[in-house]
């Protein structure tokens, strides 16, 4: 799985140069593109669809339950954690930040803008697909309706209502979008089977009122709440003066 993603990387680098200078938006609209082009063009072809049952991917030896595979993929989530976490903190995550906040700036600075963007491109088309092998693992079988374009829109709309800078945000997400419908239809009523979908639109407006995400917005809020007791504890805590003594 490791391999193959590395072989993959190649690809997204690609689009990164032939994209990158236009812009994020059509960054965004060719890899959608791409991704149905390989999904309609390639992988529906009986060498990889097999008449719908896709290509065998068994687990390993050792995590053939599902108990010990989730545990895998949590712990190969959580290396990828730290690696962007420790990239962030790098002097290539700086260059990073700084193209992110302004790309005139960071060219003042003498630093490549187009570079560090295919850095960016490379490390995602390498984390996404670690993250399309665990897929199949999970299903054992790599089925192209697994990894359907729109349904991965989905997650990703799920991923920026929550919070996309967070490593955390993705975990959120990631649970979010595979727990939540299946509580809904197994636990719950029918008639709050579009619970869901409300969520979704005042997430959607919550997005519009604060952009980087609902987890940035609690963590600011408990900030300001932080503050706020902080600063009624301060005034309790200050000796008192008696009254007629000089100062």
């Amino acid at each position: 799985m490791l391999v193959s993603a590395l072989c993959v990387v190649p690809v997204g680098v690609a689009l990164g140069l032939l994209t990158i200078r236009l812009g994020n938006l059509y960054v965004a609209l060719v890899t959608l593109t791409f991704g149905l082009l390989a999904q309609n063009l390639v992988f529906l072809r009986d060498r990889f669809y097999h008449a719908g049952q896709g290509i065998f991917m068994p687990r390993p030896a050792w995590a053939l339950d599902n108990r010990t595979f989730a545990l895998l993929a949590l712990a190969v989530f959580a290396v990828l954690g730290l690696f962007v976490v420790n990239l962030r903190r790098s002097t290539a995550g700086l260059a990073v930040t700084a193209v992110r906040w302004s790309e005139t700036g960071s060219r003042t600075l003498g630093l490549g803008v187009v570079p560090v963007k295919v850095l960016v491109s490379a490390v995602a088309t390498f984390v996404a697909a670690v993250g399309g092998g665990l897929l199949a693992l999970a299903y054992q079988s790599a089925l192209p309706d697994s990894f359907n374009p729109f349904t991965g829109l989905v997650w990703l709309v799920v991923l920026v209502t929550v919070g996309a800078r967070p490593v955390v945000g993705a975990l959120v997400a990631g649970v979010t979008f595979a727990v939540l419908p299946s509580v809904f239809q197994t636990y719950l009523p029918v008639r709050w089977a579009e619970i869901p979908v409300i969520l979704f639109g005042f997430g959607a407006v919550m997005l519009a009122r604060n952009p980087e995400g609902i987890i940035a917005m609690h963590a600011r809020q408990l900030r300001d709440l932080g503050r706020w007791r902080q600063g009624r504890r301060e005034p309790a805590e200050e000796p008192s003066i008696a009254q007629g003594e000089l100062v």
